[in-house]
């Protein structure tokens, strides 16, 4: 098992968890060794990896806003993507949530929709799912083909979400 953080099996977990995503397009090896080395001198630290996440996560959603307006949308997906990841990770530990986290997480499921938006492959829809008076968010998720496909309905339990799920199965 990845073990980055020594003795720190949470945080080496989280780290782990963002890497997992690389393949998906939701990371990059090189930006999360960089916010692993940063995090080093405060291991244990929440609030440090909050931040420094969200750092990197800020960043790499100005990235993708530059190339959004370069019309390079393939590039600009993928950084919205990897904004994605990197801020709900981050953002993930701390606990109580407060207004800023709560407004963080906001930015990160935007990052997300601005991502779907861009893609061709696979196309991905923001959906309200019908529950008991309200509405769940979701994504359906198809390959654009238009033809009707058996659907599958993937959730998690407690500490995932919509976003950090699409990496885990949704591009097989």
């Amino acid at each position: 098992m990845l073990e980055y953080f020594p003795r720190e099996y949470r945080w080496s977990e989280g780290l782990r968890l963002a890497l997992t995503a690389a393949p998906y397009g939701g990371a990059e090896i090189g930006e999360i060794d960089q916010i692993g080395r940063r995090l080093m001198e405060n291991i244990g630290d929440d609030n440090s990896w909050y931040n420094e996440w969200k750092t990197m996560g800020f960043h790499v959603e100005a990235l993708g806003n530059i190339a959004e307006r370069e019309n390079n949308k393939i590039t600009a997906a993928s950084r919205f993507l990897r904004a994605c990841n990197y801020i709900q990770v981050g953002e993930r530990f701390l606990q109580p949530k407060d207004e800023e986290t709560h407004e963080t997480f906001k930015k990160s499921v935007n990052c997300f929709k601005k991502a779907a938006k861009l893609l061709h492959w696979p196309k991905i829809e923001y959906v309200e799912v019908p529950f008991e008076g309200n509405a769940m968010p979701a994504y359906f998720v198809s390959d654009g083909e238009g033809d009707q496909k058996p659907v599958v309905v993937y959730f998690d339990g407690l500490d995932s979400n919509k976003e950090l799920l699409y990496f885990s199965i949704v591009p097989d």
